[in-house]
């Protein structure tokens, strides 16, 4: 369903696009906090079908329409004396809506993710710097096809647009860095560390998309896109 292109625009089938954006924020900062809120809302016009992949073989009609955008982003960072901690979270609504598509009503966008929390901290002492963080948020949307009885995907008609939603995404991640000179001169610095990414193993689903296998059968399959499981880093640098 995903087929992204560039076209050239022109007032009547391709009209370039219009973008209104409002944004008010504001930010505390006292001794060692940090508060920064900020909210927008974005509206674009003057899109086609092919901005966001609904376009398909099936349907050859370039689709118009709209996305409007309503999102608010808080930070808060406090610290101390060696550890360095902050929690950001994000809400963003984002809905097209398109001339012959889903009845003309509002549906997700490809993606959107309407919440998402990010906690890290970071503690340095002498020469050594640990750092951890922990990112969660709501599954994309996706599309549903629905299935025959033989469990292929009727492609006819897109009946469920982005009605579907991914199951949760989160990982936790752990780092150290120890920095230190090689000569006793100190011209030459070095940096080793060592990381764990996605540190408690979770299968995170990121995409569902369809595709056609014209080698094979012609027929749509669903594809299924994963994250990276735990995943172990070693670097070392030289600054000379």
């Amino acid at each position: 369903i995903e087929n992204q292109l560039w076209v050239l625009s022109n007032e009547k089938r391709y009209p370039a696009i219009n973008l209104k954006h409002y944004s008010m924020g504001l930010t505390y900062k006292r001794e060692k906090w940090i508060f920064d809120i900020d909210t927008y809302i974005k509206h674009a016009k003057g899109l086609t079908s092919l901005t966001f992949g609904f376009f398909n073989s099936i349907d050859p009609v370039y689709h118009r329409g709209e996305n409007s955008i309503i999102g608010s982003d808080l930070y808060i960072e406090k610290d101390f004396k060696h550890l360095r901690t902050w929690l950001t979270y994000s809400f963003s609504s984002s809905k097209n809506k398109f001339e012959g598509i889903n009845k003309g009503k509002n549906f997700s966008n490809n993606k959107e993710i309407k919440y998402a929390v990010n906690l890290g901290m970071s503690y340095k002492w002498k020469t050594w710097q640990v750092a951890l963080g922990w990112n969660w948020h709501a599954g994309k949307p996706y599309t549903i096809l629905e299935e025959d009885e033989n469990g292929i995907f009727a492609g006819q008609e897109i009946v469920h647009i982005n009605q579907g939603q991914l199951p949760d995404y989160h990982r936790l991640d752990i780092s150290t860095i120890r920095h230190f000179f090689i000569s006793k001169s100190k011209k030459t610095k070095a940096k080793l560390g060592v990381s764990f990414y996605n540190l408690y193993n979770r299968k995170n689903l990121l995409d569902k998309e369809y595709y056609f296998d014209s080698l094979l059968d012609d027929d749509l399959h669903l594809r299924e896109r994963y994250s990276l499981q735990f995943t172990p880093n070693l670097f070392f640098r030289l600054n000379f």
